[in-house]
């Protein structure tokens, strides 16, 4: 089976994740870690229906904490249309 593949990628804000926490310290980050990936899991169910006409499947993921954002890429797939059996 042949696949398309396509990366989507989610920001949001730490301060509205981590609530007070201005410059949260690295264990402040790991401790808030779970909630964190909650609020995005939403993010997630809310776009990935709606990328590119739906479909997809999540096959990798990272996160990259970049000042007062968390980024989240995923790289999806999808099967390709069978193009063959228009012949």
């Amino acid at each position: 089976m042949d696949y398309e593949y396509s990366f989507l990628h989610i920001q949001l804000p730490l301060d509205r994740l981590a609530g007070q926490l201005t410059e949260p310290s690295r264990e402040e980050f790991a401790g808030l870690f779970p909630q964190i990936l909650d609020a995005y899991l939403a993010h997630v169910h809310q776009y990935l229906p709606q990328h590119k006409n739906g479909g997809w499947e999540v096959i990798s993921h990272d996160f990259l904490r970049l000042s007062q954002f968390l980024v989240l890429t995923l790289l999806l797939r999808r099967p390709q249309p069978n193009m063959s059996q228009s012949a």
